[in-house]
């Protein structure tokens, strides 16, 4: 086996300059190639903020045109506008004798809700408070282990 192997002839100089000029295009190509897709990348960027900048403006303008038309609405639906509005068509409030009631068939109106009183808010005269509000850590976990409710 031949250990150190040298060759007859030395490289042409024309080779190794093709070799190198190859190499430095290689690598200017390929830094070009980065640039452009670096300035792509940007403009693509720019665009999208310079939109994300005219959303802004747009939702800005709506914004304050709504709040425009909610003071507007406001301002026409105040009771003394409507008074004055009501009044100028030729209306006037009705007295208890024009006022009629129609009654529907099949319509049943709901009884008057009565709060429930708490459990135990009253007892023997004397007022005390639930039983949430007095229990000890220590009764919930005796009434846990006895098979009462779970806390």
């Amino acid at each position: 086996m031949i250990k150190g192997r040298t060759q007859a002839y030395p490289r042409a100089p024309w080779r190794e300059q093709v070799r190198s000029s190859g190499r430095v295009m290689f690598w200017a190509v390929s830094l070009l190639i980065l640039g452009a897709m670096y300035l792509a990348v940007s403009a693509k960027e720019a665009e999208l903020g310079r939109q994300v900048l005219s959303n802004d403006a747009t939702i800005q303008q709506l914004e304050r045109r709504l709040n425009e038309l909610r003071t507007a609405y406001a301002r026409e639906s105040a009771p003394p506008r409507m008074l004055a509005r009501a009044s100028a068509l030729g209306m006037r409030p009705a007295r208890p004798q024009e006022i009629h009631f129609l009654p529907l068939p099949g319509y049943s109106a709901q009884a008057e809700f009565i709060a429930p009183r708490p459990r135990a808010a009253v007892q023997d005269g004397m007022p005390m408070l639930p039983p949430a509000y007095t229990e000890t850590w220590l009764d919930l976990v005796l009434r846990w282990m006895s098979g009462g409710e779970s806390p």
